[in-house]
């Protein structure tokens, strides 16, 4: 597989070295140590995908870069670390640099190998999002001229539209098992039960194109959720991306031709989103809705870890844990009946009390799952980091954060010291005078005094010596 394009734009050289140790194995990465050195690089022809950008540089900050850069490759995805931890400071450069992730410093090795990682699948699915759009549009313009032939048997109309989906390469969700099919064969089951006209599950196979295209748009954390169980902010932003979504759909198609779709929030009651109807909501959209949160319990993926998304191949799927979830889907569902079609409802009650109807049980086995998110490089970073810490255990660089001044503590031979690193032990001579006490910060006169004794051989336990350097 190719290697993805990194660009790290720091002026601490020493932190590139860092940062370039980090990926350079997994990546193809660049580095640049001003926003006018990044240019450069670019101009020169490396096409970058992720772009990881401090945001004090001398000259070009790095928002402001990334503000550049997001005009002119508006694939590419940004990212920007900041001192600042004023919240107000973050808002206003993680707006200006349109940045998917802005990391706050001292950062974590771990946080920042996971967000590079998260970027780059990000990147990917960006990808497969504009293949599968314009395979969409090839279709829609196919159906135009060549109407699809429905099949008379509506059990094989889901196994059929399924297949034509799969052959878009479309994602299976967050879950154990086929959103795209799970929530069809349940919806297909309300049809029948229903005797809807058979252009009902047409339309339920077309909300749910719809809606896993666009599951694809949003963020990770937010993607093929339940949004009434998110806490306040991230259920506002759940709803903030599907009307951007619904916009971006009526200026191109018009309100009517997905008016399923733009419905399948809505509830009876009129509590829903986005236009509270309590009237003419399509019986289609409200199918939708309940077989959409009910798979949701079934077969979700409890995988909130960064690490366990990436890092492991398989996910085990447990019968009797998605038993229980079941019992957790009908309780929030009968504890929200007036959100549905009373005649709808009442067959989803009758359904699950006589509890043998396959579509709304758990799948009663134990198996493997294979993680689709599964990065090599990521586990391969990991792993390696790992075995470095087993390796290196008297001599691990630690992160410590002090005000607003964060530091990498390590041990160091005299040769490496340099101007503006901090002693962080106490240095005698051989007849116990004190050179420096710890916390001294290392001048250009200190650190000439320091040699001179050193070479006379005139400094106590002088091979090693504890710093803390600066990385803010």
């Amino acid at each position: 597989m190719q290697k993805g394009k990194l660009l790290l734009v720091d002026d601490d050289v020493m932190v590139l070295k860092l940062y370039e140790r980090y990926f350079g194995k997994h990546f193809e990465v660049k580095t640049a140590k001003s926003a006018e050195d990044a240019l450069k690089v670019i101009n020169s022809g490396f096409k970058f995908e992720v772009i990881l950008s401090d945001q004090i540089m001398p000259g070009m900050t790095g928002s402001e870069l990334l503000h550049k850069l997001s005009q002119t490759h508006t694939q590419s995805i940004r990212m920007l670390m900041t001192a600042d931890t004023e919240p107000s400071m973050i808002i206003k450069v993680a707006a200006q640099s349109r940045s998917l992730v802005v990391l706050t410093k001292p950062i974590k090795e771990i946080d920042l190998i996971q967000s590079v990682n998260v970027a780059f699948q990000y990147y990917r699915l960006k990808e497969l999002n504009n293949e599968l759009t314009n395979k969409i549009k090839n279709i829609s313009t196919e159906k135009e001229t060549k109407p699809i032939k429905i099949e008379p048997d509506s059990r094989n109309y889901v196994q059929v539209m399924h297949q034509a989906f799969l052959t878009l390469g479309a994602f299976k969700g967050n879950y154990f098992y086929s959103h795209f099919e799970g929530v069809l064969k349940i919806a297909n089951y309300f049809v029948r039960e229903l005797k809807l006209p058979e252009k009902s599950n047409q339309d339920l196979f077309n909300i749910e194109l719809m809606y896993s295209i666009m599951m694809q748009t949003f963020p990770r954390r937010l993607a093929y959720t339940n949004p009434f169980e998110l806490e306040e902010v991230d259920f506002s932003e759940y709803f903030e991306y599907t009307s951007n979504f619904f916009k971006k759909v009526i200026d191109k198609y018009g309100e009517e031709k997905y008016s399923h779709f733009f419905q399948i929030w809505e509830h009876i009651d009129g509590s829903g989103f986005p236009k509270k109807l309590t009237s003419n909501i399509s019986i289609e959209s409200q199918i939708f809705q309940l077989s959409n949160l009910y798979f949701h319990f079934l077969y979700l993926i409890p995988n909130e870890s960064l690490i366990d998304r990436f890092y492991n191949k398989t996910y085990r799927y447990k019968y009797e844990i998605a038993f229980e979830r079941m019992k957790q889907g009908q309780k929030f569902i009968l504890a929200n009946s007036k959100w549905f079609n009373q005649d709808l409802f009442n067959i989803f009650r009758f359904a699950i009390k006589e509890n043998h109807i396959e579509v709304f049980l758990p799948i009663r086995e134990n198996k493997e799952i294979p993680n689709l998110e599964y990065l090599i490089e990521f586990s391969q970073i990991i792993d390696e980091l790992e075995n470095y810490r087993e390796s290196n255990k008297n001599n691990q660089l630690e992160i410590v954060n002090e005000g607003d001044q964060a530091f990498a503590v390590k041990t160091i031979p005299p040769n490496q010291l340099a101007v503006g690193m901090v002693i962080d032990q106490n240095l005698v001579t051989t007849a116990n005078v004190t050179v420096a006490r710890r916390g001294t910060k290392i001048s250009a006169t200190v650190l000439s005094n320091i040699l001179t004794l050193i070479d006379k051989k005139m400094l106590k336990d002088a091979n090693k010596i504890e710093v803390k350097i600066p990385l803010t």
